[in-house]
């Protein structure tokens, strides 16, 4: 069976700032521990602004991709590309996984002990 699930990373979000791309490499981690593949496809600026404005869907868009690039490198660089940045933005990443209120892939996997309140506690 597959599935998909999307992320839009416009035109504004930036690879400079560390938490958004932190919380990228997180949901990497989660996605690869679960078998799940991960690629990042581009898109041509007016297709971002239609997508955005609500005027086209995804998976659409998809069939005119400009290149793709692989998030699963915040992870797992190709060798002799690692870079001190990279490093700053896995351990980031490995702090979020660690945090009590984050949940893991083999969580989510694990049915829980005692049904969730209303309130998710």
């Amino acid at each position: 069976m597959e599935r998909s699930r999307y992320w839009l990373l416009a035109d504004g979000w930036t690879m400079g700032h560390a938490p958004c791309v932190e919380n990228l490499a997180a949901v990497v981690h989660v996605a690869q521990q679960a078998g799940v593949l991960v690629v990042g496809k581009e898109l041509r600026a007016p297709d971002l602004v239609r997508l955005q404005e609500g005027q086209a869907l995804v998976p659409e868009l998809l069939q005119r991709t400009r290149g793709s690039w692989y998030p699963t490198d915040l992870v797992n660089p190709p060798p002799q590309h690692d870079s001190p940045w990279r490093q700053a933005m896995w351990h980031g990443g490995q702090g979020l996984l660690a945090r009590p209120d984050t949940v893991t892939a083999s969580q989510a996997a694990t049915p829980a002990a005692e049904p969730l309140d209303q309130a998710g506690k």
